[in-house]
């Protein structure tokens, strides 16, 4: 049993994610084909805007965030590259949603 919008898996016997708030499928394949990403960057406050917009359109979602682990390299005792990771985020919604979600977030 898969959530078709985050696509956690699930042991059988259950019928609905309560984090989604989604009825369950039986399939991976059946979950992937039912949701869509309609956003990647890496604002916050981006994110937060569109998650806050899909939530008053009443558009079910889900986001996930990304950590970008960035090690530090010493050339020489001499700290090279970024000190701090970066992060991403993803908003994904059903696919049947899709559209109706760009129009109402003005997501591209």
């Amino acid at each position: 049993m898969f959530c078709p919008l985050c696509r956690s898996e699930f042991r059988e016997g259950f019928t609905e994610y309560s984090d989604c708030e989604v009825a369950l499928v039986e399939t991976f394949a059946e979950a992937s084909s039912r949701s869509a990403r309609l956003w990647k960057g890496d604002r916050q406050s981006e994110l937060d805007r569109i998650l806050a917009t899909l939530d008053g359109a009443k558009i079910p979602c889900h986001y996930k965030e990304i950590v970008n682990a960035n090690l530090q390299m010493n050339i020489l005792g001499i700290p090279i590259g970024p000190q701090k990771p970066t992060f991403e985020y993803e908003v994904w919604v059903f696919r049947d949603d899709l559209e109706r979600a760009r129009l109402s977030g003005r997501v591209v």
